[in-house]
């Protein structure tokens, strides 16, 4: 028995997606729902119609929408410039980086603004590792990941993909699930492992 649900985009909703449909460039496929207001964990479309957003998967939405918290610190913290431009020293940035060096015994510390970053700078902390105390030949150093992860959408995340579209290439080259020895690693599978360094 199959269940079979139709689902119908009112034309409030329907203006938003022709919106986005011929202005926004690719990305996701999207829910046919137009949030107009958020607040928590629900959302409500342009049609004032309830939602509960159990998906809290990318960037800061994990937070939750417009927590009082949150917004007083964010208010806080733009009034009192914790985040400056570049050639600028923050008052906060440095306090941050000196507690985590206190916490874990890190000598440095960066903060990143995206997962497509942070996925970045691992990639080339392990590429530098291998290169100077590895002392693997240049060229030689293969970066291996679990298959099916999501890394964001940039073209060095990209290349971490198991499922590379030829639309995308150029891709960082040594970096993926598959091993030089031809081995897809899975995420979880410890002889995926051992096979792939065989």
């Amino acid at each position: 028995m199959s269940i079979t649900t139709t689902y119908a985009v009112s034309e409030k909703t329907q203006e938003v997606v022709n919106v986005y449909e011929n202005y926004v460039a690719g990305g996701f496929a999207l829910y046919p729902v137009a949030l107009s207001r958020v607040k928590g964990a629900k959302g409500w479309d342009v049609d004032g119609k309830e939602y509960i957003d159990f998906l809290s998967m990318y960037s800061v939405i994990n937070t939750g929408h417009g927590h009082p918290n949150i917004l007083k610190a964010v208010m806080e913290a733009m009034e009192e410039g914790a985040v400056v431009n570049v050639p600028f020293h923050s008052l906060f940035y440095g306090k941050l980086a000196k507690r985590l060096h206190e916490l874990f015994g890190y000598d440095k510390f960066v903060a990143l603004t995206s997962r497509g970053e942070a996925a970045d700078a691992a990639v080339k902390n392990a590429r530098k590792w291998g290169y100077i105390v590895e002392n693997i030949p240049h060229g030689q150093c293969h970066i291996l990941i679990a298959a099916a992860g999501y890394h964001g959408i940039t073209i060095s995340t990209a290349s971490l993909a198991s499922k590379k579209s030829s639309l995308f290439g150029l891709f960082v080259p040594n970096v993926g699930s598959t091993a030089p020895s031809r081995k897809t690693v899975s995420f979880g599978n410890v002889d995926d492992i051992r096979e792939a360094f065989e």
